[in-house]
């Protein structure tokens, strides 16, 4: 198909050369590539969700647009290998195992190339685990290589490169999960389109970053994390994507291939502030939960663990931010940064943690502070406290000296303070843990307190936040660039409230030799839409980013936005009318600053010198809302008193706008920035404008998992560019279609909306694959002379109106007719697509339409686009209305002044669409009524509600049980060894030392008592029956037995015959019977005891006799994963080689003494109704008798031969002094080698003799 699909469409496109227009467009482009209005032909779905994987010869290979899923062809393979894996279970001696399994290399053809890259990969149908596999990746460039491994085995020179086709490699893939076979396999294709000449992209522009979500305990970690709530069970903190590979590094694979052209990334790292009052205002780390048991770490940040950190505040009952990022997640991401070749930006960010009804005084008045609020209004409060007080407690003392490493980890002995400049100065220090960075903020947006002037003139934060350059240079050196981001309304004049005074209060930081750079975190308005006017081109908006709001005019008071009422920027005094335009920054860069007072300008500028240093854009954002760049700043979090929407907007999802905006101010400064004659560096470098912003969760899982994340529910309409950066503009697919049929002359730039891929499967046309587009995406084809034109269908404009008169005269009456013709329109309209929200399945909507015919229009479309976008292209097929047809011959004059495409309003005041002017002078003319434009352009940014998770191993829960017979030999007892994990990891290999002794390949089936079960009697059925919560939903066995164990080992073993479900993992057990363990009764067993089920999946351990009773220290780990490993000390006693407790003890009076007898037990299945007596397990049938006192106390101990002993009058006597009619003793059988058995202890009555 490479060498097949669009390779000759040019000409049958555009038709012969020098043909008229009319020829033009009857001949070369039929009537539906034109009007969109006619009806699509009715066609079965084209898309299956069945794709099977061959491997035959002249199968088409498919060209990807964006994204999509294709289903690989195997275009190479190598013999199956076998291979057999031998181990010894029990070390030396033991028993010798071989597992035998097979393994294949092949190459898997994707797609035509090149490509950008692999996204997810289903095997079989399931989502699967690339990280698990050895692969190679070919991305198709027509310059690669042949594989090393194929060309091993091929032979040089003559193995195939496969140049032009995107493939994968797989080496020695085992296939026993597979019935030893190569399985399906289908992959998630990463495109890139064609760039368009003189056309700025994102993903060409883009070369800085800020990296979020800043707040998440470990979503910056390296290393994986999980917490196990559980035994054997984890849930992971950072895993969400790959199990081998954290969220992070995955989200920076993404941003390599959405943004190649990123270098430099901003971290941000948040603490959180906790009043807007300075002087009260703690800035400190926090947690989201108090218990987490997390491995194989636990959280710390500057010396805080869990258990003495304040906790974030809930909404909802969830944590309302994540916690702090641990310090050694953080170091572990500025290393994997720098490993990638980023330039880091270490950012420290303040995030207020104060929730709605807080009841903290306000300091702008009366009693609450505004939930969540921005760290911009921390300020001072009027008072008996001075401004500069205020600060210095804000601010702190810590300093440089008292911070110092152990190892990587920061350690702080200075006040004990929860301080700004702690927090700066221990992100410092982490900074320097990892090894330094490229620059470093010292804060930003703290305009609430960097504007805010003592009673002597002064501006005590902005000398705060010099001394504080000055301690973090102590730390981190010369090296390293600091800065400080300064809000867009922070950075340059200001005027204080009440007075004529203008003051440039950071010009002494900026000055600062300390400070290397200006920061600005960038959000003015570009735009002042109102509803109904047009969307913003490129340069509308690059126009407001030296002009408009904040530049030539303000809006003084909001009643004056609502009437459009602006105030010009003016300076009549001195003619300086920068120092009020907010969004000069040229002018303030490139100027000496004059402050005034009273209105008088100062002789003596500023200590900022001109053009000394660059401007960093610290912070550069626009949402994807509608109308977004009226007002970037605003974000949709309800939590939040600071969010909204941009004045005059819907709230409506605007992809596009966020994208043009962003590419209209990279591509203007680009072009733009001026060069400082002091230092030839730019004002404003394009790798120091940081994007905001890109987030370490990597999409789609972030915003999709909305149980893990709570703000994922923001991102459809927020700043986030993950899962928009990577998306294809329609634009951008239609010139796609036509770079690879050759075409030069398609101009798409009236073509609006975005979809997530289109795949073309089979052979085709450039024509057919346009022409299918037309109608259902609302888009019109219009022939220029330089080419063709596609734009979305405009709003019903007329150019002109017509009449009959404007037409020529044909026997006697004006050449125009209208013809109608049968009523076609669809009753109804069905649309398939691929959807991006189920693994690239085919998806469908249907609704009604506006016809009564009773005909089913159905409409396949190779694109991948989410549920919403297939709802707004049904709908616009919906919208066909009966097909009306006008035609005439126009009069030469009114003829020029008509093209195709546009729009004129008839006598009667109906609109139509010029769809044809045919003839030598383009005179003759066809019509059809204008059609309706889509209400909104196409934005495919999916949402699923519960993604695959990657399979997840935790460190296993496993037991060594010590049981009595029948369980295990009584003559060569052994521990039986049960595990669980879930989900289990296919077999545990329990050790001890370094040797295996048991290999467990299926999960106990366990749990805990749900209440306690008090002591019983041994063989007694309980009316109660026995309460437990398993550790999974399945159902337990209907009947059995199981172990109850404690920390000391087996306390009992019992049997059941019913199982009764109570609710989730809860059943209750009935028909219990307890002392199956070989004791007299079953103990106490308390709530949370230990409850394993005895059947075949646990496993005999090989066990040394000589450790019998030792302390044991076992190791129990997956075989495949033995680091995630559970380790507990457990001894075996051999329990099941001790005799049972004797039963049926009785005492008789005799002239000779108190005659005593009981009855032997059999171990475990020993009774038989055919046997006289139970069998005797030792060869010498001995008990120990022990005489008691009423208290406890032993009065003499006795071995007896066999099941009866004479307690003597004289020793009754001796011990009572007198005859006993009741009497305490205990019994037990002697084992093998005199080991004591169990015990039976009563008190009896003493019968006398009949």
């Amino acid at each position: 198909m490479a060498s097949l699909i669009l390779s000759t469409i040019g000409s049958a496109l555009f038709g012969p050369v020098g043909g008229t227009i009319g020829t033009f467009v009857g001949n070369s482009i039929d009537q539906a590539l034109i009007s969109s209005l006619t009806p699509a032909r009715v066609q079965p779905s084209r898309l299956s969700s069945l794709k099977v994987q061959g491997g035959g010869e002249a199968a088409p290979i498919p060209l990807v647009f964006g994204r999509a899923r294709v289903t690989g062809q195997v275009i190479w393979a190598a013999q199956f290998k076998e291979h057999d894996k031998k181990r010894t279970i029990g070390g030396k001696g033991g028993q010798r195992v071989v597992e035998r399994y097979y393994s294949i290399s092949f190459a898997l053809g994707l797609c035509e190339g090149p490509i950008q890259g692999i996204g997810r990969m289903w095997v079989n149908g399931e989502v699967y685990d690339l990280s698990q596999t050895t692969y190679r990746l070919y991305l198709g460039g027509e310059d690669q290589e042949p594989d090393p491994l194929i060309e091993a085995i091929e032979g040089l020179h003559v193995a195939p490169a496969f140049r032009g086709l995107a493939y994968l490699v797989f080496e020695d893939l085992v296939v026993t999960a597979f019935n030893d076979r190569i399985p399906n396999i289908s992959v998630e294709i990463l495109a890139p389109t064609p760039a368009e000449a003189n056309r700025p992209r994102l993903q060409d522009l883009a070369r800085a970053v800020c990296l979020i979500p800043g707040a998440g305990e470990f979503a910056y970690a390296t290393t994986p994390v999980q917490t196990i709530w559980k035994p054997g069970t984890a849930q992971t903190e950072n895993l969400h994507v790959q199990s081998a590979r954290t969220d992070l590094c995955v989200s920076l694979d993404n941003l390599a291939r959405d943004l190649p052209q990123v270098d430099h990334v901003s971290l941000v790292v948040a603490w959180f502030g906790t009043d807007l009052r300075a002087g009260q205002c703690r800035i400190e780390p926090r947690v989201d939960q108090r218990f987490k048991p997390t491995r194989p770490r636990a959280w710390q940040v500057a010396g805080l663990s869990r258990g003495n950190a304040n906790l974030v505040s809930l909404v909802d009952g969830r944590p309302a931010y994540g916690g702090t990022a641990e310090d050694a997640s953080v170091i572990e991401a500025i290393t994997e940064l720098k490993a990638r070749g980023h330039q880091v930006t270490l950012n420290p960010f303040v995030m207020m943690d104060i929730p709605a009804g807080n009841g903290l005084p306000n300091p702008q008045g009366g009693i609450g502070q505004p939930a969540y609020p921005w760290r911009g209004r921390i300020t001072c409060i009027s008072g008996p406290t001075t401004t500069e007080a205020q600060i210095a407690a804000f601010f702190g003392t810590a300093a440089a000296s008292h911070f110092s490493l152990r190892g990587q980890e920061p350690i702080y002995s200075g006040p004990a303070e929860w301080s700004y400049r702690r927090f700066i100065l221990h992100q410092a220090m982490l900074a320097k843990a990892a090894g330094g960075v490229e620059s470093f903020l010292i804060g930003s947006e703290l305009v609430g307190l960097t504007h805010r002037r003592s009673s002597t003139g002064q501006f005590p934060a902005v000398a705060a936040l010099k001394a504080l350059a000055a301690q973090v240079r102590l730390i981190l050196g010369p090296q390293v660039k600091i800065g400080y981001a300064a809000d867009w309304t922070e950075y340059g004049g200001y005027n204080p409230a009440g007075s004529q005074d203008l003051c440039f209060p950071l010009d002494p930081l900026w000055a600062d030799p300390n400070l290397d750079f200006i920061g600005l975190d960038w959000y003015p308005p570009l735009t002042d839409r109102r509803p109904g006017e047009p969307e913003p081109d490129l340069a509308s908006l690059q126009a407001g980013i030296e002009g408009g709001e904040g530049y030539d005019f303000y809006y003084a008071r909001e009643a004056d936005r609502l009437a459009r009422t602006r105030t010009p920027i003016t300076d009549e005094a001195y003619q300086e009318p920068w120092v009020w335009r907010v969004k000069d920054m040229r002018s303030f860069w490139n100027q000496n600053h004059f402050e005034r007072i009273g209105g008088q300008r100062l002789t003596n500028p500023t200590p900022w010198v001109p053009q000394s240093k660059p401007i960093r854009l610290m912070e550069l954002g626009f949402p994807a809302v509608d109308k977004a760049a009226n007002r970037p700043s605003v974000f949709p979090d309800p939590k939040s008193s600071e969010a909204g929407l941009p004045p005059f907007s819907t709230g409506a999802r605007d992809d596009g706008e966020q994208r043009l905006a962003l590419e209209a101010c990279l591509a203007y400064w680009l072009d733009h920035s001026p060069i400082s004659a002091v230092n030839g560096q730019p004002m404003i470098a394009p790798e120091h404008i940081f994007l905001w912003t890109w987030d370490a969760r990597p999409y789609p899982h972030f915003p999709q998992l909305e149980a893990v994340w709570g703000d994922g529910a923001h991102a459809a309409t927020g700043h986030w560019l993950a899962g928009r950066a990577g998306i294809l503009p329609l634009r951008e697919l239609l010139v796609g279609i036509g770079a690879r049929a050759g075409l030069r002359f398609l101009n798409p730039d009236g073509v609006s909306g975005f979809i997530e891929g289109f795949v073309v499967e089979t052979p085709a046309t450039a024509r057919a694959l346009i022409d299918q587009l037309l109608q259902p995406l609302g888009l019109e084809a219009r022939p220029r002379f330089e080419g063709l034109e596609i734009t979305d269908i405009s709003a019903p404009e007329a150019v002109r109106t017509l009449a009959t008169s404007d037409f020529q005269m044909k026997s006697g009456a004006a050449d125009v007719s209208w013809m109608m013709q049968p009523q076609d329109a669809p009753s109804h309209v069905q649309v398939i697509t691929y959807a991006s929200e189920r693994d690239f399945e085919p998806a469908s909507y249907r609704t009604e339409g506006t016809g009564s015919s009773g005909l089913n229009l159905s409409i396949s479309l190779p694109m991948v686009v989410d549920a919403e976008s297939r709802q707004s292209v049904a709908h616009q097929l919906a919208m066909t209305p009966p097909l009306e047809r006008l035609q005439g011959k126009l009069t030469p004059a009114i003829a020029a002044c008509l093209q195709v495409g546009d729009r004129f309003m008839w006598e009667d005041g109906t609109l139509w669409r010029v769809d044809r002017l045919e003839g030598p002078w383009a005179q003759e003319l066809v019509a059809t009524p204008a059609p309706q434009p889509r209400p909104t352009p196409l934005a495919s940014h999916a949402v699923e509600a519960q993604p695959d998770l990657p399979w997840l191993a935790a460190p296993p829960d496993f037991v060594v049980l010590d049981l009595p017979a029948p369980f295990t030999q009584i003559q060569a007892p052994k521990p039986l060894i049960g595990a669980f994990a879930s989900p289990w990891p296919g077999t545990i290999d329990v050790r001890l030392s370094e040797r295996i002794v048991a290999r467990v390949d299926r999960p106990m089936t366990n749990g805990r008592l749900a209440e306690a079960l008090p002591v019983a009697p041994s063989s007694r059925r309980l009316a109660a029956g026995c309460l437990v919560e398993f550790a999974t939903s399945n159902a337990p066995p209907t009947s059995g037995k199981a172990a109850l164990f404690g920390p000391d080992g087996v306390i009992d073993v019992l049997s059941w015959s019913n199982a009764s479900w109570i609710a989730s993992q809860t059943w209750r057990l009935e028909g219990v019977v307890r002392g199956y363990h070989g004791g007299a009764s079953g103990p106490l067993a308390p709530t949370d005891t230990g409850f394993v089920v005895l059947d075949d999946a646990l496993v005999p351990a090989d066990f040394d006799p000589s450790f019998l009773g030792l302390p044991l220290e076992w190791t129990a780990a997956p075989s495949a994963q033995p680091a995630l490993e559970t380790q507990q000390q457990a001894s075996f006693s051999g329990l099941a080689a001790l005799p049972w407790s004797p039963c049926h003890l009785r005492a008789r009076r005799t002239s000779s003494g108190i005659q005593l007898s009981w009855v032997r037990r059999a171990s475990g299945d020993g009774d038989s109704w055919a046997l006289p007596e139970v069998p005797q397990v030792v060869a010498k049938e001995r008990y120990v008798v022990t005489l008691l006192s009423v208290d406890g106390a032993i009065l003499r101990s006795i071995e007896v031969d066999g099941p009866s002993y004479l307690y003597p009058t004289a020793q009754e006597q001796a011990d009572f002094g007198a005859a006993q009619t009741e009497i305490s003793l205990s019994v037990c059988q002697l084992g093998a080698a005199g080991r004591l058995g169990h015990w039976l202890e009563e008190r009896i009555s003493v019968q006398h003799m009949s």
